[in-house]
């Protein structure tokens, strides 16, 4: 048996028992991926989901729905290198004949067919569709060829043309290197040209001859590995050896020379290694040998400075001169006096005092920061080296903790707070003249000094150097410092030697560029934003909104608000060099400027216009909105019926029992049972009733009795408030009135006057609590769980409709096959008619054959209702499809606002508070965050706070403070 089971037919008729038996006819020839469709429908869409190509398509003809030929036809544009074959006992033959001519049949086999001849036809395909495949593939792999041969030319050819500018290219650059090398070495100071090895790691490490090797050899590794990547990359040879010709320590200009081009990039990448050489603070400086801060006599002594007589004469001099004398003598003063010092040998000896100092007290704040976790001790061993290395090579005086904050080891908060916390605790006493922070060891000419953050140099003169022309010492001095930025002119310099009388003035040689600081983004209103928050207490407690001040109005096209771009920080440089980086804005201080109703918003999206004339309004998300207004001239009952106006509502009368309200801002004389649904503000003049309040801003009114109030903002309320459940996320106010059997939380905390009465049921006050946004998520989760339901019921209908679908499409098979064997009878009995004799014979025929006929008039009618019913069934489906799509973007859109209206409220910490002016009475309770308190005894004015507790079983307490007013 040949292997065809690789090829795949495709066999539609709606006859599954021939289905069946053409699966079994094909199996004996080894065909075993056979695919089957019951209608011509089907089989379009096996061939448009099918995968599997197809070597031939066999078709029943008479089908409902398409016919065969039809269905045939409409293959070639899903399988166009498919053969197809059409087998049908019913057909005209004309039709047929003509779409064999098109090329939409290859084969036509009618009913019934032999099977050894449907077999050597399929077979016949089988090898004709081979054939094609076979051309097809030598056809693309001789285009594939043909493409990687004239790709390959064309790489060739590049390629040379490539190498060649390559080598025109590196010879040039050899040339160039040759003569700049060569001119290079003709310059007397050729090292100063270029910021080699030494002077990087000079900003690192502490130069000497052990610790310049070791840096070296760190660097190195680096560059090796830095020439072999772009050896590599060139496809060059690669040779370690040539590169370095010594080993040890030897260290020659000829090394230097080649490497100190690109070492500046490579010294920054194992900076973290070279931090860990050198700077040996005991054996190179002595300075940590100090724990108290030395007279500056001993230092000298300690240092070589001087000998123990020249102390002693000088210590005896210092008395005598301060005893015949009230000028202030100092022993320094002295001992340059005799000559026994140098200008030199102070600065040197200053400098070293000021370093000692500021150890002293960086280890007292070192072992603040170790206790409290902030760094560890490795940091803080690094963070001392590297200040020792910054007062060798450049002569500054860095403490440790902006060291930390500049290696991004601590917070610059935390060093606040250490900070504060050493300048209480800490006496140093300071015997150094601090205000020079850079001073000169390489001859006494003058001593150049650096402000701390870096942005300022300056040098003082003594007055053997004053009057003279010559500054190439300070040049030098400022060079090897590494000062290199802002530099005044050398006529300036020379201008200041020349004409300077006093040895203290400093005056400055070099100046940096500090940082910038970034503006944040801003919005600014231009309407009133504060005119409508509050109206005026009448004698007898109400709040009369009519002397609140003019209610703003703006007119159609009027600006109301426009955003103010924010300003980006940008870095600064001091006299080094060294970029100063500025602090990043905060990605919160961008607000974006939002629009709601009847607003315009400008293209570049920085302007807001009112699209109508009317009252500006701004909600608790600060969006800008323009509302028109709606007055109810009495009470809101059946004349008027419930209201819902997208815009403010003025009310002179009632909210009566029932009725419902729902607008932006409500302002009314009382509410009594009413239902308010608003999402601005509501002021009622006196007071609020039986109700059900649910606002997005604040609430104003006289009292509150039985109420269920919910909102965003604050609440005041000028008289007494009495059996009412209160959740706000603002504060709640009720400084005149008296609060009885209530519960009421407030994330903003309260201050009240009085809580309960000598017989009123207890009330519950909880501070800082999230009932009301707990009340947000729950009606949102409910909203979730209800779509959620919806959206069950709903794809269990569309299941069960395509169940009924499937359903109906096996009843249609069944009667079209019901109905090809009537067909089959009919056809006998017509051929069989003739035959017989006898005309009652004939009559019975003739009688079998109408009732085989009504039976296909039934049969048609049967398969039409059911098609009918499919298509029903059909937009069912659809619509339960775009349904489930409605309800799951319902529900997406329900997580969101939830989420961002959460996330808006949550956005200010809690305040955890209350005060009380006059009376709390026993029983009142008070609820934090995760404390509780049940007061056993009445307190006059007091204030209540959460705080954290000293007891191990509770983190929390609420703690009580009486306050005097």
């Amino acid at each position: 048996m040949s292997d065809n089971s690789e090829y795949g037919l495709l066999v539609v008729d709606d006859d599954e028992p021939i289905i069946k038996t053409m699966r079994r006819v094909l199996k004996r020839k080894g065909f075993t991926k056979v695919v089957s469709a019951l209608s011509g429908e089907q089989g379009i869409k096996l061939l448009e989901t099918t995968q599997t190509p197809f070597f031939l398509i066999i078709s029943d003809q008479r089908m409902p729905g398409i016919s065969g030929s039809e269905f045939l036809k409409k293959s070639m544009l899903l399988s166009p290198e498919s053969r197809r074959m059409l087998i049908t006992g019913y057909s005209k033959f004309d039709a047929i004949i003509d779409a064999v001519n098109k090329g939409e049949i290859h084969q036509y086999i009618s009913k019934p067919w032999d099977n050894d001849d449907l077999l050597l036809r399929i077979m016949g395909e089988l090898e004709i569709y081979k054939n094609f495949q076979e051309r097809k593939h030598l056809y693309n792999v001789t285009q594939r060829q043909n493409a990687k041969l004239f790709d390959f030319a064309s790489t060739q050819k590049k390629e040379l043309q490539k190498f060649n500018q390559l080598l025109k290219v590196k010879k040039l650059i050899l040339e160039r290197l040759a003569r700049d090398l060569k001119e290079a070495k003709k310059q007397a100071e050729f090292k100063e040209l270029f910021i080699g090895l030494d002077e990087l790691l000079s900003r690192t490490i502490i130069i000497n001859k052990d610790t310049l090797p070791q840096a070296y050899a760190i660097a190195k590794k680096e560059v090796t590995s830095l020439v072999k990547t772009v050896s590599h990359r060139n496809k060059l040879a690669f040779f370690p050896e040539h590169i370095y010709n010594r080993a040890g320590n030897e260290l020659t200009d000829e090394i230097f020379e080649i490497i100190d081009q690109i070492i500046e990039n490579v010294v920054i990448k194992v900076e973290s290694d070279l931090l860990g050489i050198g700077s040996d603070a005991d054996t190179v400086f002595g300075i940590d040998e100090y724990r108290e801060l030395p007279n500056f006599e001993d230092l000298a002594f300690n240092d070589g400075f001087i000998t123990k007589d020249e102390r002693k004469r000088a210590q005896e001099e210092l008395a005598e001169n301060k005893a015949e004398s009230s000028q202030q003598f100092t022993i320094d003063k002295v001992l340059v006096h005799n000559g026994v010092l140098k200008r030199q040998d102070l600065s040197q000896i200053s400098a070293k005092l000021a370093m000692i100092e500021t150890r002293i007290l960086d280890r007292k704040y070192s072992k603040i920061l170790l206790d409290r976790n902030f760094v560890s001790k490795k940091d803080i061993d690094r963070a001392f080296k590297k200040q020792l290395n910054n007062f060798e090579n450049k002569g500054v005086l860095t403490h440790i903790d902006d060291i930390l904050v500049e290696y991004q080891l601590l917070s610059p908060q935390m060093q606040d707070k250490v900070t504060a916390t050493l300048d209480g605790t800490v006496e140093t006493k300071s015997a150094v003249d601090t205000s020079s922070q850079f001073f000169s060891k390489f001859g006494a000419f003058v001593d150049l000094g650096v402000s701390a953050n870096g942005l300022k140099a300056w040098i003082r003169v003594p007055e053997t150097a004053q009057g003279k022309t010559d500054i190439s010492p300070i040049k030098k001095l400022m060079k090897k410092k590494g000062i290199k930025h802002g530099i005044i002119t050398d006529t300036q310099i020379q201008k200041f030697l020349k004409t300077c009388t006093d040895p203290n003035e400093k005056y400055v040689v070099a100046r940096g560029g500090p940082p910038s600081v970034g503006k944040p983004a801003q919005i600014i209103y231009h309407f009133n934003t504060e005119s409508d928050s509050a109206g005026v207490i009448d004698e007898d407690g109400s709040i009369n909104f009519k002397e609140r001040g003019n209610s703003p109005f703006v007119k159609k096209g009027q600006l109301l608000a426009e955003k103010k771009p924010s300003k980006l920080p940008k870095s600064g440089m001091d006299v080094f060099g060294d970029t100063l980086l500025a602090d990043k804005l905060d990605q919160t201080d961008d607000p974006p400027l939002e629009g709601g109703d009847n607003v315009a918003l400008s293209e570049d999206g920085l302007k807001l216009s009112a699209a109508i004339a009317g009252r500006p309004n701004i909600n608790f998300k600060g969006a800008v909105s323009v509302l028109e207004s709606f007055t109810v001239t009495g009470d809101v009952d059946f004349k008027t019926g419930n209201i819902n106006f997208n815009g403010n509502v003025i009310v002179t009368g009632v909210v009566k029992e029932g009725f419902r309200v729902e607008c932006e801002d409500l302002t009314a004389n009382e509410v009594n049972g009413g239902i308010i649904r608003i999402r601005g503000d509501l002021k009622v003049s006196n007071g609020i009733v039986n109700s059900d309040i649910q606002t997005q801003g604040s609430v104003q009114a006289k009292f509150l009795n039985k109420v269920t109030f919910f909102g965003y903002g604050n609440v005041m309320i000028t008289g007494e408030i009495m059996e009412s459940y209160i959740a706000v996320s603002g504060t709640l106010n009720n400084e005149t009135g008296r609060i009885t059997a209530s519960t009421i939380a407030a994330r903003k905390g309260m201050s009240v006057k009085q809580i309960g009465t000598e017989k009123a049921k207890d009330s519950i006050m909880k501070i800082g609590a999230d009932d009301h946004i707990q009340w947000i998520a729950q009606k949102y989760d409910i909203k979730i769980e209800n779509a959620q339901k919806e959206l069950d019921v709903t794809s269990h209908q569309k299941r069960q409709h395509d169940e009924e679908i499937n359903g109906l499409h096996v009843a249609i098979a069944s009667q079209s096959f019901a109905q090809e064997k009537i067909f089959q009878k009919i056809n006998f009995l017509e051929k069989e008619i003739s035959k017989v004799e006898g005309k009652d014979d004939k009559a019975k025929v003739a009688n079998g054959l109408n009732r085989l006929k009504t039976g296909v008039a039934l049969a048609d009618k049967r398969i039409k209702a059911i098609f009918q019913g499919q298509d029903i069934l059909q937009q069912k489906f659809a619509a339960c499809e775009q349904k489930i799509k409605t309800i799951e973007d319902e529900i997406k859109r329900f997580q969101n606002e939830k989420d961002e209206i959460i996330s808006t409220l949550e956005s200010e910490d809690p305040i955890l508070e209350l005060k009380v002016s006059e009376k709390l009475y026993a029983g009142t309770q008070i609820i934090g965050a995760q404390a509780s308190l049940t007061l056993q005894q009445g307190f006059g004015a007091s204030k209540f706070t959460e705080i954290d507790s000293n007891d191990r079983d509770r983190a929390k307490q609420i703690a009580h403070q009486t306050i005097n007013l």
